[in-house]
């Protein structure tokens, strides 16, 4: 604020890994290997970082019910038919799937494809009486915008279960 000689800077003299002292403006966090202490709300906090100054986050907080726009979601599946694991989520929408994990009750070795609408991008088999598997998607599978989320047996069963992690966004 001000003009000429009393014009106002931000400065910063302290380097890295060194002690601080006067009043600098730090950008950056505060290092705490513990959790920081709660405050109240509308307070200002500072970001927290660990002991070597890497940000410290907390992944899907605060958390999501699930519902039609979020997982965890879960269908069971016995025929052959094409069956939308999670439906198209409307114009400029896009199904992320973070985690799919299936298992086959059947005495019936089944092939299961999971799609992008009607295009196949991953098949597992599900080994009878209990096969199934786990898969993590990190960054999230982006299926096509305003597709469906789709899956599909090779064999007709008794029951396949899969489960869905899941959200909608552009």
């Amino acid at each position: 604020m001000g003009d000429g000689a009393n014009a106002r800077q931000v400065e910063g003299i302290e380097a890295a890994d060194a002690a601080v002292s006067g009043n600098p403006v730090a950008v950056g966090g505060r290092a705490n290997a513990n959790e920081p202490t709660a405050v109240s709300n509308g307070d200002a906090v500072y970001d927290w970082r660990d002991l070597q100054g890497r940000t410290v986050g907390v992944n899907n907080f605060p958390a999501v019910v699930s519902g039609a726009n979020h997982g965890p979601k879960t269908i069971t599946l016995s025929s052959t038919t094409q069956t939308d694991v999670v439906a198209a989520p409307g114009a400029g929408q896009s199904v992320y799937v973070t985690g799919i994990s299936a298992s086959n009750t059947s005495s019936t070795f089944a092939r299961l494809d999971l799609k992008d609408g009607t295009t196949v991008r991953v098949s597992m088999g599900l080994a009878a009486d209990g096969g199934g598997f786990v898969m993590e998607f990190n960054p999230p599978w982006k299926i096509t915008a305003n597709t469906a989320f789709t899956s599909q047996l090779s064999a007709t069963v008794t029951d396949v279960r899969v489960n869905a992690h899941f959200f909608t966004a552009p």
